[in-house]
């Protein structure tokens, strides 16, 4: 099996998804419309819309989606560093080893599975916040309430929530860690020109 990733834009693996060192792929081999491992500023699972990535993290406590662009570091712009595109939900489903039990759920990490709205989801605060089509507007206000919402309802990518039993987890992904950073603390030792998984 192929997946892209690094100078030659491919890394050999078997079906398993135990793999070794990735290298960043390159801006111009993203494939619009799926899931990356990677690093970046809110999460280290994203989905590219063609332009930017699309993630989940909290504000103000409440689930939302973030754009972040391609990381060039030297350059300082973007934040989000590439380095898997992941399997497809066909390809998990061939090597599905079963529904994960509710108690083996591990708080903060992303999953595979089969769900109402996407194949990929974050399992936060005892659900599944995962990506898929809704009606947002393009300017958000925060509030000390959460965010309002200003003008017309368009569709796009919002943050849905889906329980236990909406969200079937098939399997965790393993986010990997950093193995050659691009400093020793703070955002350097975060982001970095290789991953380990």
């Amino acid at each position: 099996m192929l997946r892209w990733g690094g100078l030659l834009g491919i890394v050999r693996m078997g079906m398993s998804w135990n793999m070794n060192e990735l290298v960043l792929i390159f801006e111009k081999e993203i494939i619009k419309n799926r899931w990356y491992l990677g690093r970046g500023r809110n999460n280290n699972i994203a989905w590219y819309n063609g332009e930017n990535f699309v993630t989940i993290s909290y504000k103000f406590n409440i689930p939302d989606d973030k754009i972040e662009g391609y990381l060039d570091w030297e350059d300082k712009i973007g934040c989000f560093q590439p380095f898997l595109i992941l399997p497809t939900l066909e390809e998990i489903l061939e090597e599905n080893g079963g529904v994960v039990d509710k108690d083996k759920l591990i708080e903060e990490k992303w999953y595979f599975g089969e769900g109402n709205n996407n194949y990929v989801a974050w399992w936060s605060k005892g659900r599944f916040l995962t990506l898929g089509k809704g009606k947002r507007t393009g300017l958000r206000v925060w509030e000390k309430n959460g965010p309002r919402y200003l003008g017309k309802l368009r569709d796009g990518i919002v943050v849905k929530k889906e329980i236990y039993s909406e969200f079937n987890p098939l399997k965790v992904i393993d986010e990997g860690e950093i193995s050659e950073p691009f400093g020793e603390e703070g955002w350097g030792n975060h982001y970095g020109r290789k991953l380990m998984v």
